[in-house]
């Protein structure tokens, strides 16, 4: 068993599941890019717009975008991505179980945190809709940090609004993201297996802990 004061969870495909327009993405992307200037071929390429949703702020050197312009490219990027995640608040659903284990980690008294790639609208509001904000302690979002994961820092930071520190956590999620985070801060990951293809890639990545149902928590957690 895992002795912890505190579990910090991932969001999306953790606790709670919905079907986000990633083509959507990809072409507000493009839109914002082209309009910066930046050349068709290079915003044409494959990946460029991926490299982009994920790497953030820093994806944007390299693009031959003047520096006067990259903070409110930035600010465009982020806002597209925003809009098109607030859309699936449609199709969210809680992960099986979620409700149930925070719950129980709320009755025993766990602090519990989140550390999302989303952002701040639609993980709050994911969160309402289903109930399950009643049972967070601390969430930081990807526009509220300035080192999103897998950057240690973005998890250290919920560890310090939960008032603890990261050797009293462990950090649940489920994908390869979440796991070089848990790496990289050097605090006990548990993968949750959620989804067969990311689940494959973690374990060849060689987790310690993974779990098929949130359920298994309960056993795998004691109170420190």
């Amino acid at each position: 068993m895992l002795s912890v004061h505190g579990l910090v969870f991932d969001l999306d495909g953790t606790l709670v599941s919905s079907q986000h327009d990633y083509s959507e993405m990809t072409r507000r992307i493009k839109h914002v890019l082209l309009d910066a200037g930046v050349d068709s071929e290079i915003v044409e390429a494959q990946g460029r717009a991926w490299k982009v949703m994920r790497g953030g702020p820093d994806s944007l050197s390299g693009l031959n975008i003047q520096k006067s312009q990259l903070n409110d490219v930035a600010e465009q990027v982020t806002a597209a991505l925003n809009s098109v995640e607030v859309l699936s608040l449609e199709t969210v659903e809680a992960i099986p179980n979620a409700k149930e284990v925070l719950d129980h980690l709320q009755k025993e008294g766990y602090s519990v945190g989140i550390a999302t790639r989303a952002c701040k609208e639609y993980s709050e509001k994911a969160l309402e809709k289903l109930g399950l904000n009643q049972y967070i302690d601390a969430m930081l979002a990807r526009d509220e940090v300035i080192f999103p994961k897998p950057d240690p820092r973005h998890l250290f930071e919920v560890v310090e609004l939960l008032s603890l520190q990261p050797e009293d956590i462990i950090f649940i999620g489920d994908t390869s993201t979440d796991l070089n985070t848990a790496k990289a801060a050097d605090v006990p990951f548990v993968a949750y297996l959620g989804n067969p293809r990311w689940a494959e890639r973690m374990k060849e990545a060689g987790i310690e802990y993974g779990i098929s149902d949130l359920i298994e928590l309960k056993k795998l957690v004691m109170k420190k």
